[in-house]
């Protein structure tokens, strides 16, 4: 800029909405034609997907919202030292461009180069994890696209944050209801589990018998808590995936958004810290949570 202050031009590519609502209209054809076979789609209504995945994208490539989405982002972390958001150059953005403040530091994946500065890789980690349970149990709007390119250490050691296009938002009932589900799956409550399942949207109670659920869930979990290794969110998840298909579970778009993010933080936090896990870092968040 004129007042040499180095920034980032993001430009979309040109047409790109028009590509979008093509693929979109190829996949309705897709869904439209699937739906016919009522064992392949099992009572999946990927009208509504489509809509929402629509939805989703629209507001991902209008680069006003996510210029908004940033100062929303940097409003909730105000005297927050170790979360640094860039500014939005807004006389510089438009729907089609948007202008950020440029930030120097380190790649989440420039391990070795943080280990030579001298960084506690073990405290970035955990502050790491302690900033996005404070966006899902404390703000009920977080950044839903953790990945190495949207994320940097800078040499101070704060975590700089890029990239709003895709946020979630999570109510308070959505936020007490996470909580419950890891309280109960901690405890081995699989009734409770069950019932936090069906309370956040995932089963039907009139159509899903949650005894049998539950039933089902408590030999995969059993083993999985009583094992001597620390299970992780990834593991917790992938036990999960034979039941989900069985009792034809439902995963609204802030919950899909909720899982994804967690599952990246857990593979990104590992490779900093071998030793980092998850579920034990939600504990201590919790019982804050809960108090």
């Amino acid at each position: 800029l004129d007042s040499n202050k180095e920034v980032i031009i993001k430009v979309q590519r040109p047409d790109l909405r028009d590509i979008i609502e093509q693929d979109i209209f190829i996949l309705r054809a897709i869904s439209k034609e699937a739906s016919k076979y009522p064992e392949l789609v099992r009572g999946t209504d990927f009208e509504s997907l489509l809509d929402e995945f629509l939805r989703v994208l629209h507001e991902e490539i209008d680069y006003l919202q996510e210029g908004k989405s940033c100062d929303h982002f940097r409003r909730n972390f105000k005297g927050y030292y170790r979360v640094y958001v860039p500014k939005v150059y807004w006389q510089y953005t438009t729907r089609k461009v948007i202008t950020l403040e440029y930030i120097k530091g380190y790649k989440i994946t420039e391990k070795e180069k943080m280990l030579a500065a001298g960084m506690n890789l073990k405290e970035i980690t955990r502050e790491g994890c302690n900033i996005y349970l404070k966006q899902l149990l404390t703000d009920g709007f977080f950044h839903a696209d953790p990945h190495p390119g949207n994320l940097r250490i800078m040499e101070d050691g704060r975590l700089a944050f890029f990239d709003f296009g895709m946020v979630g938002h999570v109510s308070k009932e959505l936020q007490i209801k996470l909580v419950n589900t890891m309280i109960h799956l901690i405890s081995k409550d699989y009734r409770g589990v069950v019932e936090d399942f069906a309370g956040m949207g995932l089963l039907d109670k009139d159509s899903t018998n949650l005894d049998d659920v539950a039933k089902d869930i408590k030999p995969l979990y059993d083993a999985r808590f009583e094992s001597d290794n620390e299970t992780s969110f990834k593991e917790i998840l992938e036990d999960m995936a034979e039941i989900v298909y069985k009792y034809k579970f439902r995963l609204p778009i802030e919950l899909a958004l909720i899982i994804r993010a967690l599952l990246t933080l857990e593979g990104l936090g590992h490779s900093l810290d071998p030793d980092f896990n998850v579920i034990r870092a939600f504990i201590p968040f919790i019982q804050r949570y809960m108090f």
